[in-house]
């Protein structure tokens, strides 16, 4: 379909880090995220119709970057990801917000080196909202944040909380985050 010709299109003028990861993928419905076991490519469609994703690797500092990408091919680093105080290596889809900023995660990096939560405008301007602590929200964030009609983005950790195994967690949109549940082991 369209979203599938559009990702075929993107491979061509994508950064490298992103033409090496993207071309092995498959691309489905809805221009789905393509990954292999050491880089991985996500992109989301804009309400002003650009693509935009995230690469894990790559960038000035090697942890990543923020790309816009026109459905025909002109793609434009936003943001190398700076993993000593913005975190590195996103993971997931980025979500658009309702205020029409994105939304995600990074892996690994922050203060404390288990991730961060992050707002960027659509310019690449970022903000982080939140700087994941092993003991309390988790490390190692995953997935795509899901916004609900409270204004906040809700997500995953697959590690750390109070008890190891991994967390709910849920991020203001203005910052800050709050432990939702901290998974035990064997219990869930």
């Amino acid at each position: 379909g369209r979203a599938g010709r559009a990702a075929r299109r993107l491979v061509v003028g994508a950064p490298p880090q992103a033409r090496h990861v993207a071309h092995r993928g498959r691309a489905g419905p809805g221009v789905a995220p393509a990954q292999t076991d050491r880089q991985r490519f996500a992109v989301v469609q804009g309400r002003d119709g650009v693509l935009y994703g995230t690469t894990f690797n790559g960038g000035a500092f090697g942890a990543g970057t923020l790309f816009r990408a026109r459905i025909a091919g002109q793609v434009t680093v936003l943001r190398s990801f700076d993993p000593s105080g913005e975190g590195g290596h996103p993971t997931a889809r980025l979500t658009q917000g309702h205020d029409d900023a994105l939304y995600g995660t990074t892996m690994w990096g922050g203060a404390g080196g288990a991730g961060t939560a992050f707002r960027a405008s659509t310019g690449g301007a970022l903000s982080i909202l939140h700087v994941f602590e092993v003991n309390t929200t988790g490390r190692y964030p995953s997935g795509a944040l899901l916004e609900i009609d409270d204004g906040a983005f809700y997500g995953t950790a697959v590690r750390g909380g109070p008890y190891g195994p991994g967390t709910i967690f849920r991020v203001n949109g203005g910052g800050g985050a709050q432990l939702l549940h901290a998974f035990a082991p064997g219990v869930g």
